[in-house]
C-alpha cells in the first residue's frame, strides 16, 4: 500500500484542451516522458479513465495521451447526433491532436473502437 502511495505522489500528469478542426473543444492528459503514444478507449463513448492504469505503468518510457473523444470523458460537445460522432469528426480530431501536440506522426493503442478509430485515421 506505501508503495502504491508513493508511486501515485511521483506520478505526473499534464492536462490541456485544444480545438479541433471544426471549433470543438477536446480534452487530453500526458502521462510520461518521450515519444507520444495515444491512448484511445473503446466504445464508442468510454471515458479513457480506464487506460489510465497503462499510462502510469509505462510512463517512465513514452508520454502516453489520454484523449477524451469528442462527447466522452472531459470532452463535452453541445450536441449528440450523427453529424457531430461522425468517422470523420473523429479522424478529424486526431489529425488536430497531432497538430497540437507538434509530433510529425504519432503511435496509437486502441482498445475496441479505438483500434477501429487508428485504423481510420491511418487509411486517411
Amino acid at each position: 500500500m506505501r508503495l502504491l502511495l508513493v508511486l501515485s505522489l511521483s506520478f505526473s500528469l499534464h492536462a490541456a484542451t485544444f480545438e479541433s478542426h471544426d471549433g470543438t473543444i477536446l480534452h487530453y492528459e500526458v502521462a510520461g516522458k518521450g515519444q507520444p503514444v495515444v491512448l484511445l478507449s473503446g466504445g464508442p463513448g468510454f471515458s479513457p479513465e480506464y487506460l489510465r492504469p497503462i499510462a502510469e505503468k509505462l510512463g517512465a518510457k513514452y508520454a502516453f495521451v489520454l484523449f477524451h473523444q469528442r462527447g466522452t470523458g472531459k470532452s463535452v460537445v453541445p450536441k449528440y447526433d450523427a453529424e457531430v460522432l461522425s468517422l470523420k469528426n473523429l479522424v478529424g480530431d486526431l489529425e488536430a491532436l497531432r497538430k497540437e501536440l507538434k509530433a510529425e506522426k504519432l503511435t496509437f493503442a486502441g482498445h475496441s473502437f479505438g483500434g477501429i478509430l487508428t485504423m481510420m485515421y491511418a487509411r486517411e
